[in-house]
C-alpha cells in the first residue's frame, strides 16, 4: 500500500493506516532516500574527469601561443600558433611563392612529390581503405584549418573568449599531431621521413589585424 496516496484514509472510521504507521513509513523512506543521495554524491566525486589545459596542446602550438595566452591576448595567441604550424609545414621544403592554403593542398596531394613540392603521406599501405580515407581527409582538413582558424584570427576584429581561443588552439594542435604521424616524401629522397618534431618559435608581437 502506498502511504503517500492513502494518507487521508486515517480520517475514515476504518483507516488503512494509522498515524504511527505513517510516521514509521515516512521515516524509513527518508532514510532510504538519504542513503541513495549520499551514494550518488560519492559516485559523482569518484568519476575521473579529463584535465584539459593549454599546456597539454602540441608543443608547436603551445610554444608559440604561450607568451600571448599568459597576457590574455587570445586572438594573438591563436594567430601565433597558426603561423607556427604553417612554418613547420614550410620547413619541409615547400616553395615559398605560394599561398599558405595552397601549401596544405600540395602537402597532402596524392600526386608524386616534385622539387619544392614534398608530400605528407599517412603511414600504412596506400591501397588500404583506411589509409586512403585519412589521406583524403587530411587533404581537406588542413586547408580548412588554415581558412577557418588562421585567416579569421589574422584578418578579423573582435574579442575571443578563452573557451573559443582554446578550441581554436586545439584544432591547430590536432593538425600538428596528424602531421607528426605522417611520412615526408620528397623528390630529392624517396625514403620516407617521420621526424616532424615540435617547432619552437620565439615570442613576437602580434601582426596587425
Amino acid at each position: 500500500m502506498d502511504p503517500f496516496s492513502n494518507w487521508d484514509t486515517m480520517l475514515r472510521p476504518k483507516a488503512f493506516l494509522y498515524p504511527s504507521e505513517l510516521r514509521r513509513i515516512i521515516a524509513r523512506s527518508l532514510g532510504v532516500l538519504s542513503t541513495m543521495m549520499a551514494e550518488a554524491e560519492e559516485a559523482e566525486k569518484s568519476v575521473a574527469l579529463p584535465v584539459l589545459g593549454p599546456a597539454s596542446l602540441h608543443p608547436t602550438v603551445w610554444n608559440a601561443a604561450a607568451p600571448f595566452w599568459t597576457m590574455h591576448q587570445l586572438r594573438a595567441a591563436v594567430q601565433a600558433a597558426a603561423d607556427a604550424v604553417v612554418s613547420a609545414a614550410k620547413g619541409l621544403g615547400v616553395r615559398n611563392d605560394i599561398a599558405d592554403t595552397s601549401i596544405w593542398q600540395q602537402l597532402f596531394s596524392v600526386n608524386e612529390p616534385a622539387p619544392g613540392r614534398p608530400r605528407l603521406r599517412w603511414p600504412g599501405d596506400p591501397e588500404d581503405r583506411d589509409v586512403k580515407t585519412m589521406q583524403d581527409g587530411l587533404r581537406q582538413f588542413a586547408p580548412g584549418v588554415q581558412m577557418t582558424v588562421r585567416n579569421p584570427a589574422t584578418h578579423r576584429q573582435g574579442v575571443l573568449t578563452e573557451q573559443e581561443a582554446f578550441e581554436l588552439l586545439a584544432t591547430l594542435s590536432l593538425l600538428s599531431r596528424f602531421m607528426e604521424r605522417c611520412e615526408v616524401r620528397s623528390a630529392e629522397s624517396g625514403e620516407p621521413k617521420t621526424d616532424i618534431g615540435p617547432q619552437t618559435n620565439p615570442a613576437r608581437s602580434p601582426l596587425p589585424t
